[in-house]
């Protein structure tokens, strides 16, 4: 509708209960739309146009203060941005809701914001503890995303050596120090009571018999038949009982016990070269040293906590590496 100055006049299209309780903080407009704060509430219509839309409330707290629409500027068209006494907030069309921005002192009490320049994806929000610079929700996804990719690069780097998993089977392998091995010793203690004790013995008996005879012209004597006896005895026990709970079990008790301590001393050691190495990888391709100095240093560190991992594992990283 327009009045007699040939205006459009908004107010006859705003509910009127809204617009008499609440009445209007904060109207700002755009290239092609206005928009109406009332208390927490942001009405926008099409210009020139009578019809009035409520922009979905999720996300959105505190009283409106001042709002700023962006423009056609880098294709930023449709984004709108409040600022209230509980923050600086942006309308995330996508997901019908509100998103709010920076952190800390910069989640009070906003008076004013407005945009660093024509990019418009930093805003300064004038708030009661003093002026912030505050990043909005494309320039903050930009970012995640470069840093998303990044990360990425780096992990296929890495992903050309072997995982912790496989390093730690290779130690475990190495070391001999697999719980297999444990229950191996148990199993072959139970084993053993089905085996008997043989016991195998041999004698050998030689014997002759000689008589002697004496009578008072002469004597003489008579040597009688040799006996000789070969014997061969075979003893064959089970101790069954063994089958349930033997004296082995208990040494096995022992040796399981600073065998499983070796093992998570071994393991220790390789989980810390592992991921300060990892970290040192990072640190070098994220920022390498501009110096020879530092950089030589970080170099020959990272060659070292190869060695380490090697020394654990027998060779495992270097041996499978991909070249």
């Amino acid at each position: 509708a327009k009045d007699d100055s040939g205006e459009t006049e908004y107010s006859e299209s705003m509910p009127e209960e809204e617009a008499t309780n609440r009445g209007v903080r904060f109207i700002s407009t755009s290239s092609t739309y206005i928009y109406v704060a009332l208390d927490k509430a942001v009405y926008y219509s099409n210009l020139g146009e009578k019809d009035w839309r409520l922009l979905p409330a999720g996300g959105l707290s505190g009283y409106i203060n001042f709002i700023l629409p962006s423009g056609n500027t880098s294709g930023k068209q449709g984004k709108i941005f409040v600022a209230t006494t509980k923050g600086v907030f942006e309308y995330i069309e996508g997901n019908q809701r509100w998103e709010v921005l920076g952190s800390g002192p910069a989640r009070a009490n906003v008076n004013k914001i407005g945009f660093e320049s024509d990019r418009q994806d930093i805003l300064w929000a004038a708030t009661d503890k003093g002026l912030f610079k505050i990043e909005t929700a494309d320039l903050i996804n930009e970012r995640r995303v470069e840093v998303e990719k990044e990360l990425e690069n780096i992990f296929v780097m890495m992903n050309d050596e072997p995982t912790f998993r496989e390093l730690q089977q290779a130690a475990i392998r190495y070391a001999e120090v697999g719980p297999e091995k444990i229950k191996k010793w148990r199993d072959e203690s139970r084993y053993r009571a089905l085996l008997p004790h043989v016991s195998v013995g041999t004698s050998r008996n030689h014997s002759t018999n000689t008589e002697i005879y004496t009578s008072a012209t002469r004597d003489y004597a008579v040597v009688g038949p040799e006996d000789e006896s070969n014997n061969l005895n075979l003893s064959v026990t089970w101790e069954l009982g063994d089958l349930i709970w033997s004296d082995d079990q208990t040494n096995i008790d022992v040796r399981s016990r600073l065998m499983v301590q070796l093992r998570n001393d071994i393991l220790d050691d390789l989980r810390r070269a592992y991921y300060e190495r990892k970290k040192l990888q990072f640190e070098l391709a994220m920022n390498p040293p501009k110096d020879v100095k530092t950089r030589f240093e970080k170099e020959l560190r990272l060659q070292e906590l190869t060695s380490n991992i090697d020394d654990l594992t027998g060779n495992y990283l270097s041996s499978h590496m991909k070249k």
